[in-house]
């Protein structure tokens, strides 16, 4: 009977094998449970969209939810810019604006969208 003896160049390579296909596994399941991660539906209030944590398909995903809410609702859309434009004029008390001097008055005057007054 042959007996072959396992020289140690063998015995490396099997091992080094089994460990390589060891992290082979892990790494293959990792990638599975990566797959598996449901995305996060974000709700503003007026649309919905996925969240999947890769920023370039959110943004995608969001400027699609947001063009389909703008064609179904135009009005609501169009009311809601308005409120969000006056929300961000800034507040000018008149009896100050009387005492400011003429050219801040007449880049106030020139840009009715950007202020407001009170107290008039």
């Amino acid at each position: 009977m042959l007996r072959k003896s396992i020289n140690s160049k063998e015995i490396y390579l099997t091992l080094l094998f089994i460990v390589f296909a060891g992290f082979y596994n892990i790494l293959h399941a990792q990638k599975s449970e990566a797959i598996a991660i449901k995305p996060k539906v974000v709700d503003n209030g007026y649309y919905k969209y996925e969240k999947t944590g890769n920023s370039v398909k959110d943004a995608e995903n969001e400027s699609k939810a947001k063009q389909d809410f703008i064609a179904k609702h135009p009005e609501q859309y169009e009311k809601m810019k308005a409120a969000s434009n006056q929300a961000s004029k800034q507040v000018i008390d008149y009896k100050e604006y009387i005492n400011m001097p003429a050219n801040k008055k007449a880049h106030i005057d020139a840009n009715p969208d950007k202020y407001t007054f009170i107290n008039k």
